[in-house]
């Protein structure tokens, strides 16, 4: 391990798994509101997942946005040796190709949106929002020129963030949680049987933290699926 990040890692245990939180809430939003399709300025690619390119323009984008949510959470403590423990570079690639896959799937599926949910989402998004509530049209196109965007192209973004989102909730509701399970998990946290009566209190909250725990599952091995069965191809030079 590097010496800064030993010495982080005694000092403040928990800096760095802040950081790690925070650049997966970056992925979350950001693979849903930006990141999709955008013009590749350079005429090149960095990957090609089963089709799908991924221009150098959103890898680097991808990049700086996991790199500025490090800095922001870690502080002076963030330099040169955390970033490549965190490898933000590769993490910044995976949260496309993830996206890419994601896609894919959505559109095999034939799930749609419609032109009104976009709008409704974009009108009804908090940044948008004027003082009395209303949607504010210059800080929405404000928020396109400084992200480099017309409307057109980030409302596509948003269709596609949105079809992924189905997709994935088309996943979860496939799971299932048996009254088995949801005792297995009782026993576990308590570390014997218990008392019926004490599992019957708990078991609403422990049936949700089971279905949870299995949703996740469930989409890690969705994607593990995908990852194996699409043709990646990484151009590996083009990262670095």
């Amino acid at each position: 391990m590097l010496k800064t990040v030993r010495a982080l890692a005694i000092d403040n245990p928990w800096c760095l798994r802040l950081a790690m939180v925070a650049i997966a809430v970056t992925f979350v939003i950001t693979m849903g509101w930006w990141g999709f399709d955008r013009p590749d300025k350079n005429g090149e690619a960095v990957a090609d997942v089963g089709g799908a390119r991924i221009s150098w323009e959103e890898y680097q984008d991808s990049y700086e946005s996991l790199r500025r949510a490090a800095q922001a959470q870690m502080g002076d403590k963030f330099n040169e040796e955390v970033e490549k423990t965190l490898d933000l570079r590769r993490l910044a690639l995976d949260r496309l190709v993830t996206a890419r896959l994601w896609e894919i799937a959505a559109r095999e599926a034939g799930i749609r949106v419609s032109d009104d949910e976009v709008a409704g989402l974009v009108r009804g998004h908090p940044a948008f929002r004027s003082g009395n509530g209303g949607f504010d049209g210059d800080a929405y196109l404000a928020f396109l020129r400084n992200q480099r965007k017309t409307p057109a192209g980030f409302e596509e973004e948003v269709r596609a963030g949105l079809k992924v989102e189905r997709m994935q909730q088309l996943v979860r509701s496939a799971v299932d949680v048996t009254d088995q399970e949801v005792r297995e998990a009782y026993e576990k946290r308590l570390g014997s049987k218990g008392s019926e009566t004490d599992f019957q209190k708990q078991k609403e909250i422990l049936f949700l933290l089971a279905r949870m725990e299995k949703q996740e599952q469930a989409l890690a091995a969705y994607l593990g699926a995908r990852r194996r069965l699409t043709p990646i191809t990484v151009r590996e030079e083009r990262i670095k």
